[in-house]
């Protein structure tokens, strides 16, 4: 997984609005006069315990620009398809490089580490 986006220039915004306006798979979660933002759920939206899980976004800002972002080649896919009837050009591609967190090693001592009882020897039982 790593980060991408697929960026539309010069695109006919209304157009693009009210196609993502109207597909049930989006849910819109700002809509402003210059900026909206979609989420992609899915057909049909997967939820898990904290909360919808969302498979990209789609960002229309106010330049005439959608911006397409996913976290894997897969989900991009399924976006770009899902774009594909408007004809829109050829995207500007980013990609993230892969990050690597280097796991940091655990100290040891030399000693065991022996439980805390709650119970003292003194009280009574």
């Amino acid at each position: 997984m790593r980060s991408q986006s697929a960026r539309f220039t010069n695109i006919l915004a209304d157009a693009v609005y009210t196609f993502l306006q109207n597909d049930e798979r989006l849910y819109c979660v700002e809509d402003t006069p210059d900026h909206a933002f979609w989420v992609y759920w899915g057909e049909p939206a997967l939820d898990v315990p904290y909360g919808t899980l969302c498979f990209g976004d789609f960002e229309l800002q106010e330049n005439h620009t959608l911006l397409i972002t996913a976290l894997s080649d897969t989900r991009m896919e399924v976006l770009l398809d899902l774009v594909r009837p408007l004809n829109l050009s050829t995207p500007q591609m980013k990609l993230e490089p892969f990050t690597r967190v280097e796991k940091q090693p655990q100290k040891t001592s030399g000693r065991k580490r022996r439980r805390k009882s709650s119970i003292k020897w003194s009280d009574p039982i």
